[in-house]
């Protein structure tokens, strides 16, 4: 029998800087609201600062992420 390995989903985003964010920047990305980008990078991979989990891919917009993809939910 194969043992399949979950791995996270930040782990498919190599290339892309990371971004922790603290838990009021979390509350806007799930709901669209662009918030200062911290890292270099056209897109960004935000993580949650507390677990590390995956909560969105977004796109700098001059010197803010606006979220393109949320993986989190409200």
């Amino acid at each position: 029998m194969m043992t399949l390995t979950l791995l996270p989903p930040l782990a498919a985003l190599p290339e892309h800087p990371v971004q922790p964010l603290a838990a009021e920047e979390i509350a806007k990305i799930v709901r669209g609201i662009d918030i200062p980008a911290r890292v270099e990078g056209n897109w960004g991979a935000l993580t949650n600062a507390a677990s590390g989990a995956l909560v969105a891919l977004a796109e700098r917009r001059a010197d803010r992420w606006q979220p393109r993809v949320v993986m989190h939910e409200a």
